[in-house]
């Protein structure tokens, strides 16, 4: 094959994206959580774990606003009362020590409110539906001694991707930049696709601009302002071709990520993932903000810094049972 002809395949092949993305279109609106065509449970069981995970957030912060996320646990209660505790009760156990841990908070900070009074009906309604609650549900873990451990080689390797968790407390100093090249390095051992190594990941470390791009990114409040460090990862789209491999570059860019995490989990530096859902537009203003090319598409963010020297605490994010993940066939 010659170049020409290998430059008019892939234009052709342009011609079945539409088609494709008709298909990803359909699918999405007749199994997407927002549709109305997927079975209501299975919707209400995403919506209430992203809902109390909410709560597990705030909790896990330095320090946590009194009296915070009324609106979502509102809403949790409503989806609660809806709910069929038969198709799942992850979401439920989720939800209830959650529940409970921000009520514990509040407790033991000595605040008073009749807000939480309203909260504690919620969970006596909760307990009085739902039987039989798991309680290793919902701690804020302590996971002060995690680095220590990891440089004290006290982890085997299992262990290692086990200890990993997600982090909002950070002091305030930049990670030295010999750090970060060999925090990079490591990740780019990453599996790609035909070794196309598409994704780039790019360095912001002055703060400003770092909250200003956080304020668009709209899921770091609380910890925005004290983020002394952040990475956005991005892929190539230059790399991929057409219709066959059109969702290729987020495969790529999110292996990548994963192991740049694990990288700074192994460097002893605390990070958190922050996801860029987002519209087209939104994801524009970003990469005009954050001087990205418009060739390369934003797969994530990722908050980090060394952990603040007082206890680091982090959110339960507790794992469903094993065999609601495993499938063998």
């Amino acid at each position: 094959m010659n170049l020409k002809k290998w430059q008019t395949l892939q234009f052709c092949s342009l011609g079945l994206l539409p088609v494709e993305y008709a298909k990803d279109f359909y699918r999405f609106l007749r199994y997407g959580k927002g549709s109305l065509f997927a079975p209501l449970e299975r919707r209400l069981y995403f919506d209430i774990i992203l809902t109390a995970h909410t709560v597990e957030k705030g909790l896990s912060l330095a320090k946590p606003r009194p009296f915070f996320g009324k609106q979502n646990i509102r809403l949790l209660n409503q989806m609660l009362l809806a709910y069929k505790v038969q198709h799942a009760d992850f979401a439920v156990n989720m939800s209830c020590h959650a529940i409970a841990e921000y009520l514990h908070f509040h407790e033991e900070n000595h605040l008073t409110d009749s807000w939480l009074e309203e909260v504690q009906k919620y969970l006596h309604d909760w307990s009085d539906k739902f039987k039989g609650l798991d309680p290793g549900f919902g701690k804020v873990r302590d996971v002060s001694r995690v680095f220590e451990n990891i440089d004290q080689r006290n982890y085997g390797y299992a262990e290692f991707l086990q200890s990993r968790f997600s982090c909002r407390n950070y002091d305030q100093r930049p990670v030295p930049i010999d750090i970060i090249e060999e925090v990079v390095k490591t990740a780019q051992q990453a599996p790609s696709q035909c070794n196309r190594q598409s994704p780039k990941v790019h360095l912001y470390q002055n703060q400003a601009q770092i909250r200003e791009i956080l304020n668009i990114q709209g899921g770091a409040r609380g910890f925005d302002d004290r983020t002394p460090n952040l990475f956005i990862v991005t892929s190539e789209i230059t790399a991929w071709s057409a219709s066959s491999s059109r969702n290729q570059d987020y495969v790529d860019g999110s292996l990548f990520a994963m192991a740049l995490l694990y990288s700074l989990h192994a460097k002893g530096i605390a990070a958190c993932p922050l996801n860029m859902a987002c519209t087209n537009s939104k994801e524009k203003r970003v990469s005009v903000l954050a001087q990205i090319s418009s060739s390369e598409r934003i797969m994530l963010m990722i908050s980090f810094g060394f952990p603040e020297s007082s206890a680091i605490t982090a959110a339960p994010s507790p794992r469903k049972h094993l065999n609601k993940t495993l499938i063998t066939h």
